[in-house]
């Protein structure tokens, strides 16, 4: 998304932009360049490195939250698999 909107509107400049942005997701925080670029898109602003970077420094609060849902473990899954392993090393040493 990012790269297109960089290869459509700075294509001179995109490859450059781009590694940019990704140095600052890998080096600050992946998730605060994704919610500061979907800002820059939903408010139709210019997108260049050098913005996200001004809104990272800026902005205290970029985490995104997602709904995560973990079912409950059932530890006597691990039992069933256990036991299904040692049978077969027990069938398989008798062979």
């Amino acid at each position: 998304m990012a790269y297109d909107y960089l290869c459509e509107k700075r294509p001179a400049r995109a490859n450059k932009e781009y590694v940019d942005i990704l140095y600052l997701a890998a080096k600050i925080s992946e998730s605060g360049v994704d919610k500061v670029l979907h800002m820059l898109f939903e408010k139709e602003e210019v997108i260049t490195a050098e913005a996200v970077k001004n809104h990272l420094d800026s902005s205290d609060d970029l985490t995104i939250h997602r709904d995560v849902h973990i079912d409950p473990v059932n530890p006597g899954n691990y039992d069933v698999l256990l036991d299904n392993c040692l049978e077969r090393e027990m069938t398989h040493g008798q062979q």
